[in-house]
């Protein structure tokens, strides 16, 4: 079902959807890199200082790494092993090969599963990510906190739609002025 569901996606949005999304979101940076370094040591207990991040946080960009390639190694081995009979014996290293490859992949994402969860639904900083999962939004001083590249992103975005319908309502006047419509 898994790799139905991916395939799928693959097949019908990958130049739409998932390139676009891809290069526009999930490209690491020079502060992506230091980030992985400073929240590194963050965690054994150093004060320091974070880089501002995008939408998504450096740790969120290479567990998506890790589940896209995880994805990868698991359906390819995953049809080897389900195949291997129609395998001839002097390529049946490929299925012992298989397995372990397959069960690394698994556990992979499995184990950054885990610690997705508890940093999105236990950790106290990052609670406020937890519940945007199923309103589809965090407060302006969250997103600053944590992810202050996207946070300026969207406030331009959003001076620039103001400043928009500001000369729209100065042209509608004006040819209300003029008596022209």
């Amino acid at each position: 079902l898994w790799m139905f569901v991916l395939t799928y996606n693959i097949l019908i949005g990958f130049r739409k959807y998932f390139i676009p999304f891809t290069v526009q979101r999930m490209a690491m940076d020079k502060d992506d890199v230091n980030w992985l370094m400073m929240k590194g040591l963050q965690i054994i207990g150093k004060r320091v200082t974070l880089p501002p991040q995008d939408a998504y946080n450096a740790g969120q960009k290479a567990y998506a790494y890790v589940v896209i390639v995880g994805s990868f190694f698991i359906g390819l081995t995953g049809v080897i092993m389900a195949f291997s009979r129609y395998i001839p014996i002097t390529w049946r290293w490929i299925v012992q090969w298989s397995l372990p490859i397959h069960f690394a992949s698994v556990g992979a994402i499995v184990a950054g599963l885990f610690i997705h969860v508890y940093m999105g639904a236990v950790f106290p900083e990052e609670r406020e990510a937890f519940f945007s999962m199923f309103s589809g939004k965090v407060s302006a001083w969250y997103a600053r906190m944590h992810h202050y590249k996207w946070y300026l992103r969207k406030v331009e975005e959003e001076e620039e739609w103001e400043e928009g319908v500001v000369s729209e309502g100065r042209a509608r006047k004006l040819s209300t002025d003029t008596g022209a419509d």
